[in-house]
């Protein structure tokens, strides 16, 4: 850590990898990772199909 800090002040730190990379190993859940974030857009196409199909089977708006 006294390398890499050394190296910020100097501005001489060279990244060991790029923010793909970075966001990539990012795989928790919740996380940015891209295959978390496909996951995650297709369970909330999902949850909007079904949320449609039953706001199609009632009444639309409120009573009077």
């Amino acid at each position: 850590y006294e390398t890499v800090g050394r190296q910020v002040l100097e501005g001489t730190l060279k990244a060991p990898w790029n923010a793909r990379v970075s966001v990539g190993k990012r795989d928790l859940p919740g996380g940015p990772s891209p295959r978390r974030v496909a996951a995650r857009a297709t369970a909330v196409r999902r949850e909007a199909a079904t949320l449609r199909r039953w706001a199609a089977g009632h009444p639309r708006g409120l009573p009077s």
